[in-house]
């Protein structure tokens, strides 16, 4: 009869059907839930701990009550000592006595910290949990990430394979071919047609290239001074890659003045003197891009000429340092 009933209850429960925005709440409730997990645990740690001090004045009296019931065994012992009293009162009855006393302290204080040591535990509990579903989730996004780059350097070998290696990596910066004139180093002006060539517009860049103006805390008006300081981190970027033997794109976002990223925190540079890491395919030094040959714009070369103060700045980074170590 149970068994039919229920099975009516659930066909009653069948038909219905949850709404989108419960379900999507549902799914942001998930997205969230480390930083809900880490707040829940923080409040119940701090009200653990509270609760535990005030707990402490009720343990108080109840060590002062064990005080008083082992002070009555020592009088009750000294009574039967005395040769005139006719109690018996041996050293084991005493014995028996306190470890009783002893064990009912023991339980009264463990019951009055109770609701403090579960809150606590439930807190630190809900931290570890958080922490756990944040390693998870950033163990598959490095792995996808990881994927990703692999397809894409894949690809590049490919159509390097097929049209050649610098062609490929002109391609791959967003070159446009155009007519240009150079000049020579006898100060010729050449015209060349139909030249591959990449534009510093800011939209032909990686994803990790910067713009180095005025919006930068280090930057001058005076593209010599620019131009020195870019010079002077690069070394110093390179020099830090060797002495620590790695070193992330974010490490030098923040040497240069740029706000950090979540993928700059993912990629870098990793160097073995050795050059014999497998599957290791970097540079082993940190560009910056400023002299870079595959960008001929006028921009390019009048930051080098000390004629404009700004220039955007792209880093030959090797990729996902976790997979590189």
């Amino acid at each position: 009869m149970l068994a039919k009933t229920g099975t009516k209850a659930l066909g009653l429960f069948k038909g219905i059907k949850v709404p989108a925005k419960f379900a999507k709440f549902g799914l942001l409730c998930k997205k969230h839930s480390p930083e809900i997990m880490v707040v829940a645990g923080t409040v119940l740690v701090i009200g653990g701990t509270i609760m535990a001090c005030k707990k402490t004045i009720k343990a108080h009296d109840i060590l002062e009550q064990a005080n008083r019931d082992i002070k009555e065994i020592d009088q009750a012992k000294a009574m039967a000592a005395d040769p005139s009293s006719e109690q018996s009162y041996t050293d084991k009855d005493a014995r028996n006595d306190r470890m009783i006393i002893y064990g009912q302290t023991a339980g009264r204080l463990f019951m009055n910290y109770a609701p403090a040591i579960l809150a606590i535990g439930a807190g630190l509990g809900l931290m570890l949990g958080a922490h756990k579903i944040l390693l998870t989730r950033n163990a598959a996004l490095t792995a996808a990430y990881s994927k990703l780059l692999a397809g894409y350097n894949a690809y590049r070998t490919k159509v390097a394979n097929a049209i050649g290696t610098d062609e490929e990596k002109l391609l791959s910066a967003g070159a446009n071919t155009m007519d240009i004139s150079v000049e020579d180093e006898d100060g010729n002006s050449k015209n060349i047609k139909n030249a591959m060539v990449v534009e510093d517009d800011g939209t032909t860049h990686s994803i990790y290239a910067r713009i180095f103006d005025e919006c930068n805390p280090n930057w001058s008006r005076n593209p010599v001074s620019n131009l020195t300081f870019l010079r002077a981190q690069q070394n110093f970027a390179n020099d830090a890659l060797r002495s620590n033997g790695y070193l992330f794109l974010n490490d030098v976002y923040e040497m240069l003045g740029f706000p950090k990223t979540s993928e700059g925190q993912i990629v870098g540079w990793y160097y073995d003197p050795r050059n014999e890491v497998e599957g290791h395919i970097g540079d082993d030094y940190v560009n910056f891009g400023i002299y870079d040959q595959l960008y001929k714009s006028a921009a390019k070369r009048e930051f080098i000429n000390a004629a404009e103060p700004c220039v955007w700045l792209d880093f030959n980074v090797d990729g996902v340092m976790y997979n590189l170590i």
